[in-house]
């Protein structure tokens, strides 16, 4: 992997992303790594320090994804070798994915836990339906965690979710559409931060989720009226 992304720096590429950083979920501990190792956070950071000597030369960005539920749980974090606190540590960027489809919703079906997930002491049963409301309390919880955390060096730049979860159960998802993904970069920008990547897997983005550019007039008559 440090081959390929050296490849792609003296290529010319000015970020290296290191996608899915992590161990696998699902078994949570049953996998058998061997005796006498690092834990598994220690394991992913050793692999990005390396990641940083590496590509340091070539001057580019490191940055690392990181799953959402990380910011609200750190037991789902060590389970998958995903620490907040420290996976910032040497690189330039940690992108969470902060899609709301992915928190544990009420059902008893796909990813549901028979409850919903609870957020800053508010349950939600269907976090899918709340885009706002996730992604701005999830951003919150975690600007807050790393404010704690001395010469923390990664910014946050999340992901957000462009995609409609139809394998959610009935009553548990929405269409995901413009007014959706407005509502969910609205939160990142009401949260503190100001860059966010939508994702979609047919790379399909409707239109009307961005902001049309200001023309340099725009910006000037905004310039002068302190806007």
């Amino acid at each position: 992997m440090l081959d390929l992304a050296t490849e792609a720096a003296k290529k010319g590429f000015d970020e290296i992303q290191f996608d899915y950083i992590r161990f696998p979920t699902g078994t949570y501990g049953k996998d058998y790594y061997g005796e006498n190792l690092p834990s598994k956070t220690e394991a992913v950071e050793a692999f990005l320090d390396a990641a940083v000597k590496a590509l340091r030369p070539y001057g580019v960005k490191v940055t690392a994804d990181i799953f959402g539920i990380v910011g609200l749980s750190q037991a789902d974090g060590y389970a998958i070798g995903q620490h907040l606190e420290t996976i910032g540590k040497n690189i330039d960027y940690i992108c969470p994915m902060v899609y709301p489809s992915h928190y544990a919703n009420g059902s008893n079906s796909v990813m549901g836990n028979g409850t919903g997930t609870i957020l800053n002491g508010v349950l939600y049963k269907a976090p899918d339906l709340n885009p706002y409301e996730i992604v701005y309390g999830t951003l919150i919880r975690m600007r807050e965690r790393i404010a704690k955390v001395e010469n923390y060096k990664a910014s946050l730049r999340p992901y957000l979710q462009a995609f409609s979860a139809s394998y959610l159960p009935k009553g548990y998802y929405q269409r995901y559409e413009a007014e959706q993904i407005r509502q969910q970069i609205q939160a990142v920008y009401d949260a503190g931060y100001e860059e966010w990547i939508l994702w979609d897997h047919s790379s399909n983005y409707p239109r009307d989720a961005f902001l049309p550019k200001k023309s340099s007039s725009e910006t000037e008559k905004n310039e002068s009226d302190g806007q």
